[in-house]
């Protein structure tokens, strides 16, 4: 999916879509979690990084980020949003062209509720796992949404739409040869979401390790 100019200038007003800091508390936790004695400046890419609110909070904890983001009024948004963010830190391009960057640019990939927009997760998900160096790590969150929230034709061509579970993404990426670490509700982020916002559809994640080439013997 991709924003014209009028869904770009109103995507922040949709609680669903805000970046609360005690959401931010919870990403930056898990992927401490996750990395063990690895710590930033490590390189991400934010995947459908949208008016930036994830982009710039990674670069406030000491990440080098880059947003990819298939709307260029988006990209226009995030820069008025959010003075930290410059040009220079967005690619606009699609998710699964695979050409974008080069091979192992990336020690993190994350995204925000792109999963359900996914059209051809093998591909997309081939693409990542390209762009990761090593043992780079994937950390996934969407939204287990309701298949009402989808027009059909939405709903059918993108097999994650509505999923309420998390295990078909973890199947996904387990084909192209990531490891899942983690793959379930989000509890604690849906414990602070709730709290500001009842009712707010519950997110899940699915966290993945790229692996390592085998070494002859």
């Amino acid at each position: 999916m991709s924003y014209d100019e009028i869904g770009a200038a109103r995507y922040d007003d949709d609680p669903e879509h805000r970046l609360p800091p005690e959401e931010v508390e919870t990403w930056l936790a898990v992927m401490t979690a996750l990395a063990g004695k690895e710590r930033p400046p490590a390189r991400v890419l934010d995947i459908g990084a949208g008016t930036g609110l994830l982009t710039v909070a990674l670069k406030a904890a000491g990440y080098a980020v880059s947003g990819l983001e298939p709307s260029g009024p988006m990209v226009e948004r995030a820069l008025e949003r959010n003075p930290a963010l410059r040009r220079h830190d967005f690619v606009v391009g699609a998710s699964d062209d695979a050409a974008l960057f080069a091979a192992g640019t990336f020690d993190w990939i994350v995204s925000r509720q792109v999963l359900c927009h996914l059209v051809d997760p093998h591909r997309a998900f081939s693409a990542w796992a390209g762009w990761l160096r090593p043992g780079g790590r994937v950390l996934l969150v969407d939204g287990f949404w309701r298949a009402s929230d989808w027009p059909a034709a939405e709903r059918a061509r993108q097999p994650f739409a509505a999923v309420q579970s998390a295990r078909p993404v973890a199947e996904a990426l387990s084909s192209v040869g990531f490891e899942i670490l983690r793959a379930g509700p989000f509890g604690e982020l849906n414990l602070a979401r709730a709290g500001l916002w009842p009712g707010t559809t519950p997110r899940y994640l699915v966290a993945a390790r790229k692996g390592t080439p085998a070494t002859g013997g």
